[in-house]
């Protein structure tokens, strides 16, 4: 089972369509995917795979009024049926499209995913 190459390239430039510009300006910049879901609740969509890969964070004051986003030590399974009938074959669909799916899904309904999702504890491997 593979991914064509073409569907990948055409997953990893939509990408960056899905994010708000503050996110995609820190995704330019670190290459880590940091969102905001529907209800507010921060996410990090870790680029290892799509099983256990949406990792939950929490607001951290960093000093004076600025805050920023730590890992909680949770991380969230759901994700796109992966694998296609193509004919005879078998394809994977791109891993990244995963990313644009869980994306799409939790900011427009982070409540729904929450509901979906399998919840994991991780631990120093992320």
């Amino acid at each position: 089972m593979r991914t064509s190459a073409d569907a990948e390239r055409r997953a990893v430039e939509l990408l960056p369509r899905v994010l708000n510009p503050r996110e995609r300006a820190h995704f330019e910049r670190t290459g880590r995917i940091v969102i905001t879901g529907s209800e507010g609740g921060g996410y990090e969509i870790l680029r290892h795979g799509y099983v256990g890969n949406v990792v939950t964070l929490q607001p951290v004051l960093v000093g004076g009024p600025f805050t920023t986003r730590a890992r909680t030590g949770w991380a969230l399974c759901a994700h796109p049926m992966m694998y296609v009938m193509n004919g005879d074959a078998c394809e994977r669909l791109p891993h990244t499209d995963a990313y644009i799916a869980q994306i799409l899904a939790i900011k427009t309904n982070e409540k729904g995913f929450l509901r979906t999702a399998n919840i994991y504890s991780y631990g120093p491997m992320y």
